[in-house]
């Protein structure tokens, strides 16, 4: 009976934490032109206005601003996860900045 509470309190902390981790934001597709309708389609010219304001406020904060122009969808899709886990950066906070750069990535 012991053993059967242990195994149960020890399945539900791992259920708890692997539920309640902090999500980050996932890459929307697997090929560049998916990655650029979904920057389109799912967010508003102002979402994106939105993104640039976080992309230069939150990244500035510790390295000189990279230009979206100069990168990749794919060289984007490569670095932005790391950098939104360095940056504690939220899972909508993330999107902006996402549809932001992807959307003005080159092409």
């Amino acid at each position: 009976m012991k053993k059967a509470a242990i195994l149960f309190c020890t399945c539900a902390a791992i259920l708890l934490f692997t539920n309640c981790h902090k999500k980050m934001h996932p890459t929307a597709a697997k090929n560049p032109a998916e990655e650029m309708d979904y920057a389109t389609n799912h967010y508003t010219v102002a979402q994106r206005a939105e993104g640039k304001v976080l992309f230069e406020k939150t990244c500035a904060g510790c390295h000189d601003l990279p230009v979206p122009g100069e990168s990749t969808i794919l060289q984007w899709d490569d670095i932005l996860p790391k950098m939104f886990k360095k940056a504690n950066m939220g899972y909508d906070d993330a999107g902006l900045v996402k549809a932001y750069v992807i959307f003005n990535s080159k092409k």
